[in-house]
């Protein structure tokens, strides 16, 4: 249909939504049971294993390696896999603006791009280069959800007095 606007692919998602502790432990449950069964079946164990890390990293306000890693493995062989669990593990950082986050975006952006439709793509470029605004450091801050982060980012480009469209613009890119 003309003029309507669908809604963005799983890769072009945002799933670092700061989840209150309850709603934390529901996801570490049914994932839990998700990756149960998918193991016992021989599926890959990707979204059970992102659900753990997204849930972990909620319920301990920290994010945790060990997860990152888990989720990595179980799509070692799949391009998709491994970019959701780059992207992830680097909005999970990005909630807290912890160190770290944007080599995780950038790996799964880089793992995506050819995966994602044009207007995934530029959206994502788009969010991944204001948020990059952002100041991050070694110890997390009380986390924020994506309209937050795009908020408070927004505001640095405009104190700055730069027009956004036209940060860290690579002119070799055609499509963005």
């Amino acid at each position: 249909m003309i003029g309507t606007v669908s809604p963005p692919g799983l890769l072009a998602r945002w799933f670092a939504e700061p989840l209150a502790p309850e709603q934390a432990r529901g996801l570490l449950e049914r994932a839990g049971r998700g990756v149960r069964h998918r193991h016992r079946a021989g599926l890959q164990l990707v979204t059970g294993r992102l659900q753990v890390m997204i849930a972990h990293h909620w319920l301990t306000g920290v994010p945790q390696p060990s997860d990152y890693d888990m989720a990595l493995r179980a799509g070692l062989h799949n391009r998709r896999a491994r970019a959701l669990a780059e992207l992830v593990y680097g909005q999970l950082l990005l909630s807290g603006k912890l160190a770290g986050a944007f080599s995780h975006l950038d790996a799964g952006f880089a793992l995506a791009t050819p995966l994602l439709k044009a207007q995934d793509y530029l959206a994502m470029r788009r969010r991944h280069i204001l948020l990059r605004r952002l100041e991050l450091g070694q110890v997390p801050v009380a986390p924020q959800g994506l309209d937050a982060l795009l908020a408070e980012a927004g505001v640095i480009a405009r104190l700055e007095g730069r027009p956004q469209s036209r940060l860290a613009h690579d002119p070799r890119d055609t499509s963005g």
